[in-house]
């Protein structure tokens, strides 16, 4: 068995590794993803925010490049809580503290939390 490799070996093995992965790639439409089932999405937009709204707009670019086309910043109720903004379905996302999600979930209002966010803000 031989354990030194040499640049012979090497490159022979690369080569074929290489035309492997191009074996199959005209007729390969199982391998891909199927297309979104929503195309569009409506986030909160909030002036004044503080620095942790960049998020949400490096957010909206990486959405873009997942393949949705209709990305829209939205600017709900400034004298309410923008987690009412997704309760009044206005925004389809929000970037808040966890207790009021909490509280409301516990209000009955029909969100799923998908994430943490604050979490240097909060020592649970």
């Amino acid at each position: 068995m031989q354990i030194i490799q040499n640049r012979r070996c090497f490159l022979a093995g690369a080569a074929a590794a290489g035309a492997a992965g191009l074996v199959g790639t005209t007729s390969t439409p199982g391998w891909a993803e199927p297309p979104l089932e929503t195309t569009s999405v409506r986030l909160p937009r909030y002036i004044g925010g503080a620095y942790c709204w960049a998020g949400v707009y490096i957010a909206g670019e990486m959405l873009r490049a997942e393949g949705f086309a209709d990305v829209r910043y939205v600017q709900g109720d400034t004298s309410v809580d923008h987690s009412v903004w997704i309760a009044n379905n206005e925004t389809d996302f929000s970037v808040n503290y966890a207790p009021i999600h909490v509280a409301s979930i516990n209000a009955g209002v029909p969100i799923k939390v998908l994430g943490g966010l604050h979490s240097g803000c909060l020592e649970l």
